[in-house]
């Protein structure tokens, strides 16, 4: 390889994967999505180490586990009225520091959230020579959904404005490719969307692209949360307030998130345009990932959360190499965002740091047999919504939850694919909870993390 490849990271915020084209959900949202996962390797199970933004983002840029980062729960977020102060930890290696020190011109567009406040004009100190700052959604809202107890000023709304700041973020984005490409140096661009987190903000223009009957309510929108943790009815009154929406106001949100989508995967497609009109797509990796997913209705809450369910930790992640990584492949493999930071090392030849949690998905990506992890560990420490700890573990077949103060879960994930029904107090599914609680004790041990957990599995009595 005379030059080792640009690397281009798309990372949106808030999506879930089953609403993505090419995982069976809304292709009319995400046609610029599809055609990168035509042409790319899709991870049909990819899961977020932390159903926030900051820790995952964390570990995405660190390759380790959320709580060795720095970030134990949100950064800048306003938490009994005053800011967290959660950080991405300086001394560690990450992202742009050891592209930047290998050569890499590198660059970061959009929503940061790795420091107590949002920086306002420089990451030079964070690895980045280039910057250009996020900012809110679509400006001058008239609100078409809500308020509920979070969103006081209304989950969903249509903005005067035709432009947004995104659109700005990502003609600044096109504009970083065009000025590096064919220089002496190869180029890393992360380009981070803040869309398409809540509120769901869109122009009248992107909503009519999507009529009321294009978005179906899902199986679980009415869940009444029996038989699991209170946890839950609790993380949905602070969400939802005394609001309980119909099934015309649930379509609705539905519609403003798909429309946000849309919108989001439309500047996603300019980004991406850029790069092919620069001559420089076949010697670019592309990596598309989202920080989590969102409930939209899902048991019949909004946003995101302490919550272990699908809609919050599956999101979608695809990978594009030409000629090195698989072309429309699918990867069943259990993965996580600290696998990125590896694989993109790997693959650039940069020297990958010694303490890692994650493992390069170079095997996976080219189609090679090889050994892979048969779980994957979710960890939660709290936010504004609840000062809740927790920690999940996720296998092919199940899913189990351990709660500190409350019953655990259990879920069939192959027989019970909305997550209605707790197993853990049946007596056929005892010896998988023991199994799955010990993967825990293991977890615990390794990572060194001081929460502390049963020796058995919680049930109710």
């Amino acid at each position: 390889m005379s030059q080792p490849p640009n690397i281009l990271i798309i990372l949106v915020d808030q999506l879930r994967a089953d609403v993505c084209g090419c995982y069976g959900g809304w292709p009319s949202a995400t046609p610029n999505l599809d055609r990168l996962a035509a042409a790319g390797t899709v991870f049909t199970r990819a899961y977020c180490p932390y159903p926030q933004c900051s820790p995952t983002r964390a570990s995405l840029m660190t390759g380790l586990e959320p709580l060795s980062t720095g970030i134990g729960i949100q950064s800048d977020y306003r938490m009994f009225g005053e800011r967290t102060v959660e950080r991405l930890d300086p001394a560690l290696p990450a992202l742009g520091p050891l592209f930047r020190e290998a050569g890499y011109r590198t660059g970061y567009v959009g929503k940061w959230h790795l420091d107590a406040e949002e920086p306002t004009d420089n990451l030079s100190d964070r690895g980045f020579d280039y910057y250009f700052r996020s900012s809110p959604h679509v400006a001058d809202v008239i609100p078409t959904a809500g308020p509920c107890g979070f969103y006081g000023g209304g989950i969903a709304g249509v903005g005067r404005s035709t432009e947004s700041w995104e659109g700005l973020q990502a003609h600044r984005a096109a504009e970083f490719i065009r000025d590096r490409t064919g220089g002496n140096e190869p180029f890393l661009l992360v380009y981070s969307d803040p869309r398409p987190h809540p509120a769901y903000n869109v122009t009248q223009a992107d909503l009519d692209l999507f009529a009321p009957d294009e978005v179906a309510l899902w199986p679980n929108i009415h869940d009444d949360l029996a038989a699991r943790p209170i946890v839950h009815r609790r993380l949905r009154e602070n969400i939802m307030g005394d609001w309980t929406p119909t099934d015309d106001e649930w379509r609705t949100i539905l519609r403003h998130y798909a429309a946000l989508i849309g919108a989001t995967d439309r500047d996603v497609g300019t980004v991406l345009n850029a790069l092919d009109e620069s001559g420089a797509a076949d010697d670019t990796i592309v990596v598309y990932v989202s920080d989590h997913g969102d409930y939209c209705g899902a048991h019949g809450n909004l946003s995101k959360g302490v919550a272990p369910y699908e809609e919050l930790l599956r999101v979608p992640l695809v990978c594009r190499w030409p000629g090195h990584f698989s072309a429309g492949a699918t990867c069943e493999e259990l993965v996580t965002h600290m696998d990125i930071l590896p694989t993109l090392a790997e693959a650039a030849g940069v020297d990958i740091p010694d303490e890692i949690d994650g493992a390069t998905l170079g095997p996976l990506l080219s189609g090679e047999p090889s050994e892979w992890r048969d779980h994957v560990v979710i960890t939660h420490h709290g936010n504004a919504y609840g000062l809740c700890t927790m920690r999940a573990v996720i296998t092919n077949d199940y899913k189990y939850v351990y709660w500190p103060y409350d019953t655990a879960e259990l879920y069939d994930r192959q027989a019970d694919e909305w997550e209605m029904e707790n197993r853990i107090n049946d007596p056929a599914f005892r010896s998988v909870a023991e199994r799955l609680h010990g993967m825990l004790l293991v977890h615990r041990q390794r990572t060194g993390d001081r929460f502390c957990l049963a020796s058995a599995p919680p049930r109710e009595t």
